[in-house]
């Protein structure tokens, strides 16, 4: 109730009563997963893992598939007179397996190799300094 209070509470409190009620529960939502080992086990698994590493690259490229690759594909699936609810099933699954695909590779072949290149600067620095 707290986290939705700005569409369920809105008559009885004002704004900064709406911003610490909602801030309250989501509070008390991160609280409920840090005591809930299920919750832990869950957000541990190696599917949500992998999807925290790439995550950065889905949010960088996922708007490209959508602006270019969706539309060509939705487009062509029309023409096969797919129905409403396949075709909108089929650009969904389109879309977030070429997303994924991109973010994958430049997870592996940016993020990864520019994080290798710091940590081994860093390292040329230490090593440097301490000589």
């Amino acid at each position: 109730m707290l986290y939705t209070a700005a569409d369920s509470l809105y008559k009885l409190l004002n704004d900064t009563g709406l911003w610490l009620a909602t801030g309250a529960g989501a509070g008390l939502l991160l609280l409920s997963v840090l005591a809930s080992k299920t919750a832990q086990a869950f957000l541990s698994s190696n599917a949500l893992r992998y999807l925290g590493k790439v995550s950065y690259s889905v949010y960088l490229l996922h708007m490209l598939v959508l602006m270019w690759v969706t539309p060509w594909l939705l487009s062509l699936a029309d023409a096969i007179q797919l129905n409403r609810l396949s075709l909108w099933f089929f650009g969904w699954l389109v879309t977030v397996s070429v997303s994924l695909t991109i973010a994958h590779l430049s997870y592996r072949y940016v993020e990864m190799t520019s994080m290798f290149l710091g940590r081994s600067l860093q390292n040329y620095a230490l090593k440097a300094k301490i000589n």
